[in-house]
């Protein structure tokens, strides 16, 4: 799930019917009903998937260019062009992929698997390398701040990174969850002006101060497990999905 730039859409991903809807943010009223093509509709070696049967995991949608990303597994990444519906690019990987994401600008998408975090230039096709080690244990994401300056990589609890001009990382802090019971992060956002981050945890929305990882406020936002957030731009306002079957725009609580 994400919200355009100007605050007006909000972009969701429908999983049984592989469609992207693109909705108007005051009624949610359905703009534009994107069907993307599955990767088998191409013939060549993805005809496994010509019956229609695969599960595209981490979804990641980039409104500045209009790009769609998920990944299927032992295969790799595949990226959907949001104007034509079709595929645009395949990455191939090896190893297990965690989570995707894309930076502010849609121009290189990140991903963090078994063999490390990697980023790929989606128009050069070079690929970035930030950590090449091995990744064991709890299952991690990472999340860019809006402005790319800086990076969230969540393990046993929550690693800032800013990020380097040459693309190295320098870690700057580490914050614990924001309580005990949060054994792992599933969803995390930052607001455009990098002074809040939103984090969810099964039915519950987490408000902290970037700088310095104090908890603001907490809330239960749905009926069962919440499965993406997003800050509008203005940082007014956080989208909520959930297997509930709702999508829900909260107020932000004023800070104490």
């Amino acid at each position: 799930m994400a919200i355009s730039e100007k605050n007006e859409t909000i972009y969701t991903f429908d999983n049984v019917n592989d469609t992207v809807k693109v909705r108007r943010i005051g009624d949610f009223g359905v703009l534009e009903d994107i069907t993307l093509q599955l990767p088998g509709e191409r013939g060549g070696m993805y005809d496994v998937f010509t019956d229609g049967e695969f599960f595209l995991e981490n979804p990641t949608i980039s409104t500045t260019r209009r790009l769609f990303s998920g990944y299927i597994y032992d295969i790799g990444i595949f990226t959907w062009n949001l104007d034509t519906g079709f595929v645009n690019e395949d990455l191939h990987l090896t190893g297990y992929l965690w989570w995707a994401y894309y930076d502010p600008e849609g121009d290189t998408i990140f991903w963090i698997g078994s063999d490390g975090l990697h980023g790929i230039d989606l128009e050069t096709r070079d690929t970035i390398h930030f950590l090449d080690q091995k990744l064991d244990g709890v299952e991690k994401s990472l999340w860019f701040s809006p402005d790319g300056n800086y990076l969230v990589l969540s393990q046993k609890n929550l690693k800032i990174f800013t990020i380097n001009p040459n693309h190295t990382l320098e870690l700057v802090d580490i914050y614990p969850f924001p309580t005990e019971e949060i054994w792992r992060v599933e969803n995390l956002v930052i607001s455009t002006d990098n002074e809040l981050m939103a984090i969810s945890n099964d039915q519950f929305v987490y408000i902290l101060d970037f700088e310095s990882g104090q908890p603001i406020s907490e809330f239960p936002a749905h009926l069962d497990e919440i499965v993406s957030i997003a800050f509008s731009p203005d940082g007014r306002y956080i989208a909520t999905s959930s297997w509930d079957g709702t999508i829900r725009i909260w107020g932000i609580p004023a800070e104490e």
